[in-house]
């Protein structure tokens, strides 16, 4: 039996793990256990890309991202697939804040049904296969509305931000 090739846009373990900042066996061991999507194709693991992306505004003084599902679509109705469905956002609109919110709130429950949001003025529902990784692209929608530049790291974290330190309690 022929092994498959790995499929577009999926990432090496090794690139993954510099980008985690973990062991390549690590992550392999992720992959392993179910606990991470990914494959071993051509002799080398693979990390499969998550479902929906963010792509960033082209430059500093537009405010409209993209968030690129792969995904089946049949009307309104999401469901992860291998289609591209990309929805234009734009940073100062609420909208993606609801549609976040309405994610944290559906994922608290057994999912039932489709979750009803608005994707940049597109009305849409959610198939519950899509939510952990949109969830997580509007997070990122959020961070780049607020104008973070860059994530905080390891090296960020060892020393006490000034808002939470004894001195700024009192």
């Amino acid at each position: 039996m022929r092994e498959p090739l790995h499929p577009d846009d999926w990432i090496s373990a090794e690139v993954y793990s510099a980008e985690a900042d973990i062991s390549v066996q690590m992550v392999i061991d992720w992959i392993k256990n179910g606990q991470l999507a990914g494959g071993c194709f051509a002799q080398r693991w693979y990390v499969a890309p998550p479902l929906v992306f963010v792509q960033p505004p082209p430059n500093p003084s537009s405010l409209t991202a993209r968030i690129v599902i792969s995904a089946c679509r049949l009307g309104p109705l999401l469901t992860a697939g291998r289609g591209r469905q990309v929805f234009a956002v734009e940073l100062d609109d609420d909208r993606a804040s609801a549609a976040l919110a309405a994610l944290n709130e559906a994922m608290r429950k057994r999912p039932v049904l489709p979750l009803a949001i608005d994707l940049g003025g597109t009305p849409a529902l959610v198939d519950s296969s899509l939510w952990c990784d949109l969830g997580a692209a509007l997070v990122e929608i959020e961070v780049l509305a607020k104008g973070y530049t860059q994530v905080a790291g390891p090296d960020d974290l060892r020393e006490e931000p000034e808002c939470l330190s004894r001195e700024a309690r009192r």
